[in-house]
């Protein structure tokens, strides 16, 4: 059973051709053409809400079936706020999600970018970029905005008002048109609307969109979002200098980072680096750098919110070195704003927003997002081993000072002694009788490898949880150990404190979920219920429709306490790679 677990974790480590330090070179891979497309819900928003969004990959060559399955996004602001780097799991060329507005979130005009790992090797210009704008709900003087009102701005802004809704087919690509139809033009407070799509395309061509209902100020036409130019040699020069080749995500994200020299920089090849996360287990991946000193790490839904802790293998360097993670999220470019004239009714509109969701909040109505079905792969614990030769559990014996008394009176097989302050641990061979091992064995602390001896000797018994002991000579794929020593304790003992110089630590990869609208059907709805205030600004959203040939879509949402125009947006991609939006207006009265 023992071989049969190594052969697997064998397996396991030769799959992902980056761990095998000569695959990763870089110069030599052609670029992988991808693209993001990227909807949001709407253009304006207030500190408190919810971005939800759609996003749209396309893959050359190949379909977006081929492509990337995780996406990168992030928030930031002219000022320098950011809401955090977050992860999208990608499922048949696209995702969808949302994402929080911290009521810290100051007043302006924010931009949110999305990129695949893929995309990083041809430079930011290829990224998604979108420019949105977000109001503080307690910034009464919208200072941002009123410094750009122009008069002369709302027609070039397109915020006039629309028409009745009633226009006829929208033409998307050649022979393909879509009919988005309302049931009514004009409602009433909480009425039901019911809302027919239906597409006219040729056979072969199918279309993927997006539907959201919202108030007609919150859509801001000059605020325009997408992907730079990217240029066919941005691979070039790679062979020559030192950055990595970022591999195509099809299997779990991948961690990448390079080994240096600290005086030089230069990379340090042939170097192992060691991964692992406290646990209540021993855990362990690992990999080798490459020629230029660059490492790769394919993770998987284990390694999720967790804290990472890379430290290197001492019997493949010695020297002095450095440890760096190349963070996805530092972009090297400035974040867009936004520098035109608005309309002079904007800042009014806003007002009304900051007005209606401090009334949300006030009552504490949640009309947001609800987490959908997991979305993330298999989940593979990198367990160095299964099953120990012995535990112990010191709360079972008389309590004891220090870790060596411990293992003198309750692990015979272990030794430990000190000489000039330094302290040696000997583990005995269990497939022998009564001879150690020759070299000390690997021990490990709450999962991690222990690089500080001393910490551990201080350990009385009733800090210790319990004690795992392989007395054997065990082979993790590449790596061998004279025996395994792992101590667990009951409180959390910080990494730092213990960890082996150099070591890195990465913060926990945030992985968004896949989340859907909240729609109130006051149809069905206790009476209690109807007499909350419902002053949604998103009255109905569906990140995820796909149409083809006469094959139409049809749903039903109600209108809230909010009159006014309202807009029904319509976007999308063909599987020809063209976008199209078709927009309809309709009138709430109360």
């Amino acid at each position: 059973m023992i071989k049969f677990s190594i052969l697997l974790l064998l397996a396991f480590f030769c799959t992902f051709p980056a761990a095998r330090g000569s695959a990763a070179g870089g110069g030599e891979q052609p670029p992988d053409r991808e693209t993001i497309i990227l909807h949001t819900d709407r253009d304006m928003y207030v500190s408190g809400e919810e971005v939800f969004f759609r996003i749209f990959l396309q893959t050359l060559p190949g379909k977006g079936e081929d492509g990337s399955r995780f996406a990168y996004l992030l928030l930031r602001g002219e000022q320098g706020e950011e809401s955090g780097g977050m992860l999208l799991p990608l499922n048949g060329g696209g995702g969808w999600g949302s994402i929080y507005l911290p009521d810290t979130l100051s007043t302006g005009f924010y931009e949110l970018v999305a990129f695949t790992a893929a995309m990083r090797n041809l430079g930011e210009a290829c990224y998604f970029k979108k420019t949105l704008f977000v109001a503080n709900r307690f910034d009464e003087q919208l200072e941002i905005l009123t410094a750009l009102e122009d008069e002369a701005a709302a027609a070039d802004a397109g915020l006039s008002e629309f028409p009745d809704g009633s226009a006829g087919p929208d033409r998307l690509s050649g022979d393909a048109s879509l009919q988005a139809r309302l049931d009514r033009q004009t409602y009433g407070r909480r009425q039901k609307v019911r809302l027919d799509i239906e597409p006219d395309l040729p056979p072969g061509l199918s279309a993927g969109f997006s539907v959201a209902v919202i108030p007609a100020y919150a859509r801001w036409f000059f605020l325009n979002g997408g992907g730079g130019p990217c240029g066919e040699g941005a691979l070039a020069g790679r062979a020559e200098d030192q950055t990595p080749y970022f591999y195509r995500e099809t299997a779990g994200p991948v961690l990448t980072g390079r080994v240096t020299d600290p005086e030089s920089s230069s990379g340090l090849p042939g170097v192992r680096a060691l991964l692992s996360t406290p646990d209540t287990l021993v855990n362990m991946a690992y990999t080798t750098t490459d020629e230029k000193g660059v490492f790769y790490f394919q993770l998987n839904p284990y390694h999720t919110d967790r804290q990472l802790y890379i430290t290197l293998d001492p019997a493949t360097h010695r020297g002095s070195s450095a440890i760096r993670i190349l963070d996805p999220f530092e972009l090297d470019s400035a974040p867009g704003g936004y520098a035109g004239g608005i309309p002079d009714g904007i800042p009014p509109r806003v007002r009304k927003s900051q007005d209606m969701v401090k009334v949300q909040k006030a009552f504490e109505i949640f009309h947001g997002s609800t987490v959908g079905p997991a979305t993330g792969g298999e989940v593979f614990i990198p367990r160095l081993y299964s099953r120990p030769i012995r535990t112990v559990y010191p709360r079972n014996y008389v309590p004891l000072d220090n870790f060596q008394e411990i293992t003198r009176e309750l692990i015979p097989t272990l030794r430990i002694r000190t000489q000039r302050d330094e302290w040696a641990i000997s583990m005995m061979n269990h497939q022998t009788t009564y001879s150690f091992f020759r070299e000390a064995p690997h021990v490990f602390l709450n999962g991690l490898p222990l690089g500080n001896t001393r910490i551990l000797m201080e350990f009385p018994s009733e800090l210790i949880e319990r004690i795992e002991l392989l007395n054997l000579p065990w082979r993790y794929g590449d790596l061998r150990f004279n025996g395994i020593l792992s101590v667990f304790t009951h409180d959390h003992i910080d990494p730092p404190s213990f960890l082996t110089s150099p070591y890195l630590e990465t913060p926990p990869l945030n992985v968004l979920d896949q989340t859907t609208y909240f729609h109130p059907d006051y149809g069905s709805l206790p009476d209690e219920v109807k007499r909350v205030p419902d002053f949604r600004q998103l009255l109905f959203w569906e990140p995820d429709i796909r149409l083809e040939g006469q094959n139409g879509f049809s749903a039903s949402f109600y209108t809230g306490d909010m009159g006014g125009q309202y807009l029904v947006v319509i976007r999308g991609v063909l599987d020809n790679g063209e976008e199209f939006e078709t927009i309809r207006a309709f009138e709430v009265e109360l």
